[in-house]
């Protein structure tokens, strides 16, 4: 602009009405902004959440309080114009129930501030955000990821989340720190409820911010859950940033799906709002699991800082008992289950005090950690509370468990799977093709998942006989897990399976291809042994199944029955597996039918691996060969 020129608008603005002063100030901020392009900055577009549609720009917030403008979710241009307009609206008379624009998005109004320059006057006092802040004040910011929980269907991916660390205060006292935690707002604990509407978007995902102890009481002590904290190395710039923006998704709300936009996905968008050279979200297109997030957010060099492990409660209780001497276990276990009490003088104080944190851990896990108690458990607590209060010995003389940080997260296979195969079946050759977006089974190094499980979503299996020459579906699994816990003493889970989806009839007299049918199933027994390597793992469980189709007579079948296995690990690259059961369908078509599996997985590689597969189902058998390959 020519001095001149300049000088003479200048003079014109200052001798108009302050109204209409204003209102040519808020015209020339945006004829600038228009001039700059700030519509169409990355970072712009990252503040609202924007992604590139087929047509136009689409905002992945649904909630209408997140925008300014009526077409903001698909208009960055109008969204711009009125969040400028909005930042120079007056003064407001109540921050607590009309927040002025730049109180409910400071991100926003930081930014355009920074970008276009504006003077101090564009500052609108904000006493309830600013308490916030105050209250945070975070100088760093921690990844968290829980480990998988296969009981509850919300969690079987395992779940991330981030905890913002609070400027000056030490590292042995996280536990009091806020994190920042997206979920779904659920109306169900029904298992099958919560997948549909997941699957389909008909919940709404929700930021919140809440103290870590919350977190970590959920986690590592009622769902026996590790939990991995990854520091990130965000600029203090980047930190202000992120909590700016993360008072701003308090307005926001998005359609949760449960393998797309998830827990493991909005964390990233958040993280690119603090940073403009991240690029994290748009790796992810079909499926979000949380361990391939946090290997994303580490494989960034800008982030990825320290890992630490706060173990399981159960394995630092477990890890305790291992300290015990035979007469100290019977003793604590004694006291745990509140038989009686044995005398603890024979004891050294040190031995006394080992004993009774023992009994205390049994003690609280046969009562589930449990913060109401009825009034007979709170009094055999206290009296345990008593006695190791007593014991004349201080804490560093007491031994304490040293749990190593193994089998983090990022250390296995990708949880995507592709894997081509052949085989012989019913006499002939056929190829088969096995897709799955996610996760893990029983033949798969275990490192970064739950041992002894299995867990396969939309796992689909394409086949072509030569003898049919066509392509047909062997097995379409929605869902199918097991779950296959240790027996142990002091902690009792069952072993469980289940399995929803299409699977061929094998057992029946018909061609695979045309034997497709509905299967639903479930099972519940008993394992016990190792799962590391050299272990052996032996199990039993008491089954239901169903099927319905036209591969049967009366259309459906159902019957219950009983399935034995094993899981060995012969050395940690290795792993053999082999079932056999017996089934008796009492309803629909009636029938008894044996099967049997055995097969061995081989790792060339973290993400290559090699299997065979070996089946009898009624009079069918089948060998099958393939290759591994982890996406």
């Amino acid at each position: 602009m020519p001095p001149r020129f300049g000088f003479a608008v200048f003079l014109v603005l200052a001798f108009l009405p302050p109204a209409l002063r204003a209102q040519e100030r808020v015209e020339a901020v945006l004829a600038r902004a228009r001039d700059e392009g700030l519509s169409g900055d990355p970072q712009w577009r990252r503040l609202l959440h924007y992604k590139k549609g087929l047509f136009q720009w689409v905002s992945e917030e649904d909630a209408p309080g997140f925008f300014l403008s009526p077409r903001g979710k698909r208009d960055p241009e109008a969204e711009l114009e009125a969040a400028i307009r909005g930042f120079f609206d007056p003064p407001s008379s109540d921050d607590e129930k009309r927040p002025h624009p730049q109180c409910r998005f400071p991100a926003r109004s930081a930014w355009l501030k920074e970008r276009l320059n504006l003077s101090d006057d564009f500052d609108q006092p904000c006493p309830r955000f600013e308490a916030w802040m105050a209250r945070l004040d975070p100088e760093s910011v921690t990844l968290v990821f829980a480990s998988a929980y296969l009981a509850n269907p919300a969690s079987m991916y395992g779940h991330t989340f981030l905890r913002l660390n609070r400027r000056g205060r030490p590292a042995g006292e996280r536990l009091n720190d806020y994190c920042v935690n997206f979920a779904a707002e659920t109306d169900t604990r029904n298992g099958i409820a919560f997948a549909v509407k997941g699957l389909l978007g008909g919940y709404d995902g929700k930021f919140t911010t809440l103290p870590y102890y919350m977190q970590v009481q959920k986690y590592t002590n009622i769902e026996s859950r590790d939990l991995w904290e990854y520091d990130l190395n965000l600029s203090s710039t980047a930190v202000d940033r992120l909590v700016r923006h993360l008072w701003e998704m308090g307005e926001a709300r998005f359609n949760y799906f449960f393998l797309t936009e998830n827990c493991a996905y909005a964390l990233l968008p958040l993280l690119e709002a603090s940073d403009v050279r991240l690029d994290l979200s748009d790796q992810f297109h079909l499926r979000v699991i949380p361990a391939d997030t946090v290997r994303v957010v580490l494989d960034e060099p800008m982030l990825a800082g320290e890992a630490q492990l706060r173990p399981a409660q159960i394995k630092t209780i477990l890890a305790r008992r291992k300290l015990l001497t035979p007469p100290e276990r019977a003793a604590a276990e004694s006291i745990g289950k509140e038989q009686d009490w044995p005398a603890l003088e024979s004891f050294a104080p040190a031995r006394r005090a080992l004993v009774l944190d023992s009994s205390l851990d049994l003690f609280r896990l046969r009562h589930g950690f449990a913060r109401f108690q009825s009034l007979e458990a709170d009094n055999a607590e206290r009296r345990i509370l008593l006695a190791r209060g007593a014991v004349p010995v201080n804490a560093a003389q007491v031994p304490f468990p040293v749990i190593a940080p193994e089998n983090p997260p990022t250390s296995g296979h990708r949880t995507g799977r592709i894997m081509p195969g052949a085989g012989r079946s019913r006499g002939s050759l056929f190829y088969e093709l096995s897709l799955r977006p996610a996760l893990h089974d029983l033949l798969e190094d275990p490192g970064g998942y739950v041992p002894a499980s299995r867990l396969d979503m939309f796992h689909l299996v394409l086949r072509r006989r030569e003898d049919r020459d066509r392509l047909y579906v062997q097995r379409f699994a929605v869902v199918e897990v097991q779950s296959l816990s240790p027996w142990d003493p002091w902690v009792v889970n069952p072993s469980w399976t289940a399995f929803l989806g299409l699977d061929v009839a094998e057992d029946r007299p018909r061609p695979p291809d045309n034997a497709l049918a509905l299967r639903a199933g479930y099972g519940k027994g008993f394992s016990a042994g190792r799962t590391g390597p050299g272990g052996i793992l032996a199990y039993g469980l008491a089954e239901g199944d169903a099927g319905a189709g036209p591969v049967f007579d009366k259309s459906f079948r159902t019957g219950a029955g009983a399935t034995g296995g094993a899981l060995w690990r012969p050395w940690a690259r290795c792993r053999l597996w082999g079932e056999a059961g017996f089934w008796r369908y009492f309803w629909g078509d009636v029938d008894t039918v044996v099967r049997g599996t055995a097969g061995v997985g081989l790792d060339l590689t973290t993400n290559t691996a090699l299997r065979a597969i070996f089946r009898r189902d009624g009079d069918a058998r089948e060998s099958l060969f393939s290759l591994a390959i982890y996406l």
